[in-house]
């Protein structure tokens, strides 16, 4: 499925502890690995760099040299026996990444999410923020809170797809079935009635509630009959990136799959909400 995978570093812990997933993950499609590290340039006399990317005035020669020997190095040993390129650009790193990935014919953009300490885990980094939010591919996004476990790449058994009853649904759940059938794995569905939005409590006994429970199983039921699966669905009341992680937890998936776009009726909403699922799921992500 993913027979060209983009690694964007900027050589940060995140993307080392990244390595040995993305690895095992490369060995399981047979992929090609590009590695991607951006210069972003700023004015030696601004406000200072957003990013541990940034490049000063007269000293961009010298970072250029360093990191290009960084980026030379970077890898070498998680990604040995691996079809590796390595290409280095100058410009803003969520534009670079995305103009790169399309012009290049990537299937797959890799990427740590950037979480540090108790602060920083509310927010995702604001370069993957705008990856998942411009580009059409999917984006693999390493664990945001937890312990990346490496092998859990190369031994995913089951799979969360978290679905909204959009039309869109019936292509999330193939595209999850597919990635399932590789790996040996099982898929559950998730869906997420997000009850504050109507200004109501979870309830999940009062009228209201259960009407809302019954009317997404039987919408999900007719999009499971168009996919032409039969999936366990958990339907619960709350906030969709509260019901994302703790399904995640109590199945011990190893991977979320999502749709990923912008949908304005009231049935897309799963879409606007991924980063927050991102955020808060104990495991990888794959949003699509």
């Amino acid at each position: 499925m993913f027979q060209r995978i983009l690694f964007p570093t900027d050589f940060s812990s995140q993307c080392f502890e990244g390595l040995p997933y993305l690895a095992n993950l490369a060995r399981k499609f047979g992929s090609e690995v590009t590695l991607l590290h951006t210069l972003d340039m700023y004015d030696a006399f601004g406000f200072g760099a957003a990013s541990p990317t940034a490049v000063y005035g007269t000293c961009r020669d010298a970072i250029r040299e360093r990191r290009e020997d960084e980026l030379a190095h970077f890898g070498k040993i998680a990604l040995e026996g691996i079809n590796v390129q390595r290409v280095l650009e100058t410009g803003e790193p969520a534009e670079c990444i995305i103009g790169y990935a399309e012009e290049h014919g990537m299937n797959l953009i890799f990427m740590p999410t950037h979480g540090r300490g108790r602060f920083r885990q509310l927010l995702l980094g604001s370069v993957t923020s705008k990856v998942l939010h411009d580009s059409a591919l999917p984006v693999w996004t390493t664990t945001h809170t937890g312990t990346l476990d490496p092998n859990s790449s190369r031994n995913i058994r089951t799979i969360l797809c978290a679905v909204d009853t959009s039309d869109e649904t019936v292509r999330v759940i193939h595209e999850a079935c597919d990635l399932a059938q590789l790996y040996g794995a099982q898929v559950r569905l998730v869906h997420a009635i997000p009850d504050r939005e109507f200004g109501l409590e979870v309830d999940q006994q009062a009228p209201f509630q259960k009407f809302l429970l019954n009317l997404a199983a039987e919408k999900l039921a007719h999009l499971q009959r168009e996919a032409q699966t039969e999936l366990p669905v958990d339907v619960r009341h709350g906030r969709i990136e509260s019901v994302v992680r703790e399904a995640a937890q109590t199945h011990r998936v190893q991977l979320v799959v999502m749709g990923r776009g912008r949908l304005h009726h009231l049935c897309g909403r799963l879409r606007t909400h991924v980063s927050a699922i991102i955020r808060e799921a104990p495991c990888p992500g794959l949003s699509i």
